[in-house]
């Protein structure tokens, strides 16, 4: 199939602009603040969003991860969700990934889950987000990726020997946290 103009343009446009991607690939309607938390989230390393409850965050998570697996050459990219819940990776963040995928019928994910607390969505190219909550520090350890989304939900109520674990994906390649907190 030909690469035509319009194609080359939308991922021209994707890859430059997270927002540009979730309003025109993903269909999503996005008000100022998360436009600008997405936009934050590609261009810093560590980006901090307090907020108060049913404001988005989840949401906005959702996008990032979705938008940081879909716009880097395949196999580059990967992105890890954790909570100080199970069921709010579980239950919250990942639904509202497939939701945000399914909205797009030709885009092919596979869902895996791995182990207990853990569940992965993966593009076929191999990008990959991998969601889990766990109390053992080390079960962070030996993720890379030459791109890679840190994204902690309420961060306030994860261990900070977790957090001090995780901290150590910082070491190899461009790697992101997004703090999300109530």
């Amino acid at each position: 199939m030909p690469v035509t103009e319009d194609l080359k343009r939308a991922v021209l446009a994707s890859k430059a602009d997270p927002a540009w991607f979730a309003k025109n690939m993903l269909g999503l309607d996005l008000w100022e603040k998360q436009e600008e938390i997405l936009r934050a989230t590609r261009k810093y390393r560590d980006v901090v969003v307090p907020s108060c409850h049913a404001s988005g965050k989840t949401h906005d998570a959702a996008t990032a991860a979705v938008d940081h697996i879909m716009n880097h050459r395949a196999g580059t990219a990967a992105c890890i969700v954790t909570s100080s819940d199970w069921e709010q990776v579980q239950s919250q963040i990942f639904p509202e990934m497939y939701a945000q995928l399914g909205r797009q019928g030709n885009i092919q994910w596979q869902l895996k889950t791995t182990k207990e607390n853990e569940t992965m969505l993966q593009l076929p190219g191999g990008n990959f987000v991998l969601g889990k909550s766990t109390n053992k520090a080390t079960s962070f350890h030996g993720y890379h990726a030459r791109y890679m989304l840190v994204i902690l939900d309420e961060f306030s109520g994860i261990d900070p020997l977790i957090y001090q674990s995780m901290s150590g994906l910082r070491a190899g390649g461009d790697v992101h946290f997004l703090y999300l907190l109530n």
